[in-house]
């Protein structure tokens, strides 16, 4: 008994190692990257992961039955009008936001959500989900769940504890898109949201697997 609880205390030592070692090495390349480019980090899947959100999110949109949209403010490319306001530090016109591009969007996703939930620590595919996620529901909400799909403590920190349950839990992305599910079925809006909410839930795993798979970008 006491060789059996060495060895497993022993290969669970082994296994923080590494994933320190995968923090460590991330952090050294994030602090490399903003010295030659302080605009951030943009790691490879995120120009393909962000095109998929902004297909997902669509275009302009003022259809009030979105809370986003409440007091008569609108939406595009998945960016509400107080989201924008509050990121760009003063109130925009309707005309402002009609006008929006994926280029002037990239940096407000990337700092708001890309980096919120710590998405450069996680594998090809988990990244985009965890980034599609935190954008329709929130950070919060995208990494509790996620957590609670890889049988880590939903406390919304990701940590060694969190990166060690997903590295051991073998179907993390399907794991995750059920947990999704089940978020959106109940929130009260389902009967007016819920079949489209559903539909990209497996789009995304869909092409999560191909990244996974692949290690890059889906199609």
């Amino acid at each position: 008994a006491d060789d059996h609880a060495w060895f497993t205390r022993y290969i669970m030592d082994r296994r923080y190692c590494f994933l320190f070692r995968i923090i460590s090495r991330k952090s050294e390349e994030r602090r490399a990257t903003l010295q030659v480019n302080p605009g951030g980090n943009m790691k490879e899947n995120f120009s393909a992961s962000l095109g998929f959100v902004l297909a997902s999110e669509g275009g302009f949109t003022s259809d009030d039955r979105d809370p986003g949209n409440a007091g008569g403010k609108c939406t595009n490319l998945g960016v509400t009008q107080k989201a924008w306001e509050d990121y760009v530090g003063h109130p925009v016109s309707r005309a402002v936001m009609q006008f929006l591009t994926p280029a002037a969007v990239a940096p407000f996703y990337h700092a708001k959500y890309w980096d919120a939930a710590h998405c450069d620590f996680m594998s090809s595919g988990l990244d985009y989900m965890l980034f599609d996620f935190a954008v329709n529901a929130g950070v919060g909400r995208a990494v509790k769940t996620l957590q609670s799909a890889a049988g880590a403590d939903p406390d919304g920190s990701i940590g060694l504890q969190t990166l060690t349950a997903i590295a051991i839990s073998p179907d993390i992305l399907l794991d995750f898109s059920v947990a999704k599910q089940s978020f959106y079925k109940s929130l009260p809006t389902f009967a007016t949201f819920g079949k489209g909410w559903l539909k990209r839930v497996d789009d995304v795993l869909h092409r999560a697997q191909i990244m996974c798979d692949f290690g890059t970008t889906g199609t």
